[in-house]
Order: C-alpha cells, then sequence, then structure tokens
C-alpha cells in the first residue's frame, strides 16, 4: 500500500507512562481496540492516521491528555471508548488542508453533561480554525466490553 500499513493494537494495558503511543515515521491506518490506559500523561501523541482508522472498546482512566496531536487523513472513528479523569480528550484537526475527518460519537465521557464534555475537546468551537468533533450521542454508563483484563490494583479502587 505505498508505505502505509494496518497497525492493530489490541488487548494491551498502558500504565503509567510519559506517552503510551507515538508515531515517529509514517502514516497508518490503526485500530486501537480493547485496551486499558491507565495514568499516562499522554496517550496518543504525534499519531499520524490516513485510511479507515478505528478506537473502539478502549478504558482511559487518569490521563491528563489523550488525542492531544495527530494528523488525520480520511475518517477516523472514535465509539464504544470510556474517558475518565481526561482534561484533554481530543484536539480536532485542523479544517484546512485536506484532514479527514473525526467522530467520537457513543462514548461514555464519565459523565452525560454536554457542557462538561465539550471542555475537554478542542475544535471550531474553541478555535476557528478547527474542525467541529461531533460527539453526541453520548452513551449513559462505560460501554460492557471496555479494555483489556486490568490488575486489580489498576482497577479497585476507582475515585
Amino acid at each position: 500500500m505505498n508505505g502505509v500499513s494496518l497497525v492493530p493494537i489490541q488487548n494491551n494495558v498502558f500504565r503509567d507512562n510519559s506517552v503510551a503511543v507515538t508515531d515517529v515515521y509514517g502514516y497508518q491506518s490503526m485500530q486501537v481496540n480493547r485496551n486499558s490506559f491507565v495514568r499516562n500523561y499522554s496517550v496518543f501523541d504525534g499519531i499520524r492516521l490516513t485510511g479507515n482508522s478505528l478506537f473502539s472498546e478502549n478504558l482511559f482512566i487518569d490521563n491528563p491528555s489523550i488525542f492531544a496531536l495527530g494528523y488525520y487523513f480520511d475518517t477516523t472513528t472514535i465509539e464504544q471508548n470510556s474517558f475518565e479523569g481526561a482534561d484533554l480528550v481530543i484536539r480536532a484537526p485542523e479544517s484546512a488542508g485536506g484532514y479527514g475527518t473525526v467522530t467520537a460519537m457513543n462514548n461514555w465521557w464519565g459523565t452525560t453533561s454536554e457542557a462538561e464534555i465539550a471542555a475537554t475537546i478542542t475544535d471550531i468551537n474553541d478555535d476557528a480554525t478547527l474542525q467541529q468533533i461531533v460527539y453526541t450521542p453520548i452513551l449513559d454508563a462505560m460501554p460492557a466490553l471496555a479494555g483489556s483484563a486490568l490488575p486489580s490494583d489498576i482497577n479497585f479502587p476507582r475515585p
């Protein structure tokens, strides 16, 4: 595929890292499913996505920044995830330059308050050069399959 590959990341636990996942060299289509990301300073930093990328059924607990810096081409879908304890869930792609689209529907945000959810998203509502992130409908509870198996010291006690 002309240097572009599919990167599957499935059933892992990433915890207590400065950056959990970064992309240094290329543009990949990522399939990130059923992982647990716990207490990382940043989860996805500098990722470069192309093709149809999917982030689903992941559990994010106490990560200040999740999708802080990314380059998204084509379609990126973020769905059926649980975001708890994040200051910034996603910074939207720029609206110019051929960037693709990102949707973040059907996720649990630790709340159903649209104002609280919007506060964790940086998009056109905060910066006119960015796209809008569509995040509704919102799940009203954590998805049943979110995350990989967690050791008990990570999962409990939870605030």
